[in-house]
Protein backbone atom coordinates (compact mmCIF):
# COMPACT_ATOMS: atom_id res chain seq x y z
CA UNK A 1 0.00 0.00 0.00
CA UNK A 2 1.39 3.64 -0.95
CA UNK A 3 2.13 5.89 1.92
CA UNK A 4 -0.23 8.38 0.56
CA UNK A 5 -3.76 5.37 0.59
CA UNK A 6 -1.99 4.41 4.59
CA UNK A 7 -2.35 8.05 5.35
CA UNK A 8 -5.58 8.50 4.07
CA UNK A 9 -7.13 5.41 5.50
CA UNK A 10 -5.89 7.11 9.28
CA UNK A 11 -7.02 10.41 8.30
CA UNK A 12 -10.69 9.28 7.76
CA UNK A 13 -10.63 6.76 10.93
CA UNK A 14 -9.43 9.57 12.89
CA UNK A 15 -11.78 12.34 11.42
CA UNK A 16 -14.90 10.08 12.42
CA UNK A 17 -13.82 9.50 15.55
CA UNK A 18 -13.03 13.27 16.43
CA UNK A 19 -15.64 15.20 18.92
CA UNK A 20 -18.19 17.46 17.20
CA UNK A 21 -17.04 20.48 19.43
CA UNK A 22 -13.43 20.02 19.80
CA UNK A 23 -13.30 23.59 21.65
CA UNK A 24 -13.30 21.55 24.91
CA UNK A 25 -10.12 19.32 24.43
CA UNK A 26 -11.73 16.17 25.71
CA UNK A 27 -11.68 13.89 22.60
CA UNK A 28 -12.39 10.20 23.08
CA UNK A 29 -10.59 8.20 24.42
CA UNK A 30 -10.69 6.05 21.26
CA UNK A 31 -9.15 8.83 19.49
CA UNK A 32 -6.36 9.74 21.31
CA UNK A 33 -5.88 5.98 21.93
CA UNK A 34 -5.35 5.33 18.46
CA UNK A 35 -3.37 8.35 18.20
CA UNK A 36 -0.95 7.44 20.76
CA UNK A 37 -1.06 2.96 19.81
CA UNK A 38 0.33 4.70 16.14
CA UNK A 39 3.43 6.04 17.84
CA UNK A 40 4.10 2.94 19.87
CA UNK A 41 3.85 0.60 16.97
CA UNK A 42 6.39 3.10 15.04
CA UNK A 43 9.13 2.76 18.34
CA UNK A 44 8.07 -0.62 18.31
CA UNK A 45 9.13 -1.33 14.68
CA UNK A 46 12.03 1.28 14.92
CA UNK A 47 13.64 -0.74 17.78
CA UNK A 48 13.48 -3.68 15.57
CA UNK A 49 10.58 -5.46 15.99
CA UNK A 50 8.40 -7.07 13.18
CA UNK A 51 4.32 -5.89 13.21
CA UNK A 52 2.71 -9.32 13.07
CA UNK A 53 -0.74 -7.18 13.44
CA UNK A 54 -2.66 -4.63 11.36
CA UNK A 55 -3.21 -1.15 12.92
CA UNK A 56 -6.79 -1.26 11.94
CA UNK A 57 -9.57 -3.94 12.52
CA UNK A 58 -10.22 -5.79 9.82
CA UNK A 59 -13.82 -6.30 10.41
CA UNK A 60 -14.99 -2.43 10.71
CA UNK A 61 -13.43 1.22 11.33
CA UNK A 62 -12.09 -0.04 14.80
CA UNK A 63 -8.38 0.05 16.47
CA UNK A 64 -9.92 -2.61 18.53
CA UNK A 65 -8.36 -6.25 17.36
CA UNK A 66 -8.30 -8.31 20.51
CA UNK A 67 -4.45 -7.75 21.37
CA UNK A 68 -3.20 -4.32 20.97
CA UNK A 69 -0.28 -5.57 19.19
CA UNK A 70 1.40 -8.80 18.11
CA UNK A 71 5.43 -8.56 17.79
CA UNK A 72 8.16 -10.72 16.84
CA UNK A 73 11.78 -10.38 17.43
CA UNK A 74 14.53 -13.16 17.03
CA UNK A 75 12.29 -15.88 16.61
CA UNK A 76 9.85 -14.67 19.79
CA UNK A 77 6.72 -13.37 19.79
CA UNK A 78 6.00 -9.92 22.29
CA UNK A 79 2.20 -9.54 22.95
CA UNK A 80 1.64 -5.50 23.44
CA UNK A 81 -1.59 -3.32 25.45
CA UNK A 82 -1.71 0.45 25.23
CA UNK A 83 -3.96 2.61 27.92
CA UNK A 84 -4.07 6.12 27.57
CA UNK A 85 -5.36 8.86 29.26
CA UNK A 86 -5.17 12.59 30.15
CA UNK A 87 -3.06 14.18 32.41
CA UNK A 88 -6.59 15.86 34.34
CA UNK A 89 -8.34 12.56 34.20
CA UNK A 90 -8.48 9.56 37.04
CA UNK A 91 -5.50 7.14 37.26
CA UNK A 92 -3.75 9.76 35.35
CA UNK A 93 -0.19 8.60 35.88
CA UNK A 94 1.89 6.05 33.84
CA UNK A 95 2.50 3.61 36.63
CA UNK A 96 -1.89 3.18 37.02
CA UNK A 97 -1.89 2.94 33.32
CA UNK A 98 0.75 0.39 33.18
CA UNK A 99 -0.89 -1.49 35.56
CA UNK A 100 -4.13 -1.73 33.80
CA UNK A 101 -2.11 -2.38 30.27
CA UNK A 102 -0.71 -5.28 32.21
CA UNK A 103 -3.84 -6.78 33.69
CA UNK A 104 -5.88 -6.74 30.19
CA UNK A 105 -2.99 -8.38 28.97
CA UNK A 106 -2.89 -11.38 31.66
CA UNK A 107 -6.81 -11.37 31.48
CA UNK A 108 -6.51 -11.64 27.64
CA UNK A 109 -3.67 -14.59 27.63
CA UNK A 110 -5.21 -16.51 30.63
CA UNK A 111 -9.25 -16.24 29.77
CA UNK A 112 -11.29 -18.84 28.73
CA UNK A 113 -14.42 -16.77 28.90
CA UNK A 114 -16.52 -17.22 25.83
CA UNK A 115 -18.46 -13.83 26.51
CA UNK A 116 -15.17 -11.32 25.46
CA UNK A 117 -13.92 -11.66 21.75
CA UNK A 118 -11.67 -14.40 20.90
CA UNK A 119 -8.14 -12.64 21.00
CA UNK A 120 -6.00 -15.35 18.93
CA UNK A 121 -8.46 -15.43 16.74
CA UNK A 122 -8.38 -12.11 15.79
CA UNK A 123 -4.60 -11.72 15.78
CA UNK A 124 -4.47 -15.54 13.57
CA UNK A 125 -6.40 -13.33 11.42
CA UNK A 126 -3.95 -9.92 11.01
CA UNK A 127 -0.73 -12.39 11.22
CA UNK A 128 -2.33 -14.04 7.85
CA UNK A 129 -2.98 -10.54 6.51
CA UNK A 130 0.55 -9.83 7.31
CA UNK A 131 1.72 -12.63 5.60
CA UNK A 132 4.02 -14.10 8.97
CA UNK A 133 5.76 -17.05 9.16
CA UNK A 134 4.15 -20.21 9.27
CA UNK A 135 5.41 -20.61 13.21
CA UNK A 136 3.53 -17.67 14.55
CA UNK A 137 0.45 -18.62 12.18
CA UNK A 138 0.45 -22.22 13.71
CA UNK A 139 1.09 -21.08 17.48
CA UNK A 140 -2.19 -18.25 16.96
CA UNK A 141 -4.07 -21.20 15.25
CA UNK A 142 -3.51 -23.57 18.34
CA UNK A 143 -4.34 -21.02 21.14
CA UNK A 144 -7.51 -19.82 19.37
CA UNK A 145 -8.67 -23.30 19.16
CA UNK A 146 -8.03 -23.75 22.49
CA UNK A 147 -10.16 -21.06 23.47
CA UNK A 148 -13.02 -21.66 21.66
CA UNK A 149 -12.68 -25.12 23.48
CA UNK A 150 -11.88 -23.51 26.76
CA UNK A 151 -8.93 -25.18 26.92
CA UNK A 152 -6.58 -22.13 27.50
CA UNK A 153 -4.32 -23.02 29.97
CA UNK A 154 -1.48 -20.13 29.78
CA UNK A 155 0.88 -19.99 32.41
CA UNK A 156 1.76 -15.51 32.02
CA UNK A 157 5.29 -16.04 33.19
CA UNK A 158 5.70 -18.16 29.29
CA UNK A 159 5.00 -15.09 27.43
CA UNK A 160 6.40 -11.47 26.26
CA UNK A 161 5.20 -8.82 27.22
CA UNK A 162 4.75 -4.90 26.29
CA UNK A 163 2.75 -3.12 28.37
CA UNK A 164 2.26 0.36 27.27
CA UNK A 165 1.11 3.72 28.77
CA UNK A 166 0.44 7.40 26.96
CA UNK A 167 -0.45 10.40 28.97
CA UNK A 168 -1.55 13.37 27.45
CA UNK A 169 -1.21 17.41 28.82
CA UNK A 170 -2.00 20.72 27.52
CA UNK A 171 -0.29 23.04 28.70
CA UNK A 172 3.14 23.01 30.39
CA UNK A 173 3.84 19.72 33.07
CA UNK A 174 6.62 19.63 35.29
CA UNK A 175 7.68 16.41 35.52
CA UNK A 176 10.39 14.65 37.91
CA UNK A 177 11.33 11.96 35.55
CA UNK A 178 13.24 10.36 38.31
CA UNK A 179 10.16 9.91 40.39
CA UNK A 180 8.32 8.60 37.46
CA UNK A 181 11.25 5.66 36.81
CA UNK A 182 10.70 4.81 40.46
CA UNK A 183 6.96 4.28 40.23
CA UNK A 184 7.42 2.40 37.19
CA UNK A 185 9.60 0.17 39.20
CA UNK A 186 7.30 -0.41 41.71
CA UNK A 187 4.28 -0.99 39.14
CA UNK A 188 6.70 -3.86 37.58
CA UNK A 189 8.01 -5.40 40.41
CA UNK A 190 5.46 -7.68 41.30
CA UNK A 191 4.33 -8.37 37.59
CA UNK A 192 4.70 -12.08 36.16
CA UNK A 193 6.34 -12.36 32.88
CA UNK A 194 9.01 -14.03 30.65
CA UNK A 195 10.29 -11.09 28.95
CA UNK A 196 9.25 -7.55 29.85
CA UNK A 197 9.38 -4.21 27.76
CA UNK A 198 8.00 -1.01 28.96
CA UNK A 199 6.77 2.10 26.98
CA UNK A 200 5.84 5.33 28.59
CA UNK A 201 5.04 8.18 26.33
CA UNK A 202 4.12 12.01 27.74
CA UNK A 203 2.34 13.71 24.65
CA UNK A 204 2.03 17.15 25.05
CA UNK A 205 -0.37 17.65 21.89
CA UNK A 206 -1.30 15.95 18.68
CA UNK A 207 -1.26 18.94 16.44
CA UNK A 208 2.25 18.20 14.22
CA UNK A 209 0.65 14.66 13.81
CA UNK A 210 -2.99 15.65 12.36
CA UNK A 211 -1.11 18.31 10.36
CA UNK A 212 0.72 15.43 8.62
CA UNK A 213 -2.75 13.76 7.78
CA UNK A 214 -3.77 17.04 6.71
CA UNK A 215 -6.15 17.29 9.69
CA UNK A 216 -6.86 20.66 10.79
Amino acid sequence: MELEDVKEEIRRFLIEKKPKNNDTGKETYTYIGAIAEFFIHLFLNYIGLKQECLFLNLEEKSIKKGFDGYYSLNGETWIMESKSGYITSQNATHKEKLKISYKQLEDKITTNDPKVNNPWKNAFRHAQATQSNENILKELQVFSQQFIRKEINNDINDFNLIPCSAIYYFKDWEENKKDILNEIKDAISELKYSKLKIICINKKFKKLFLNYLGIN
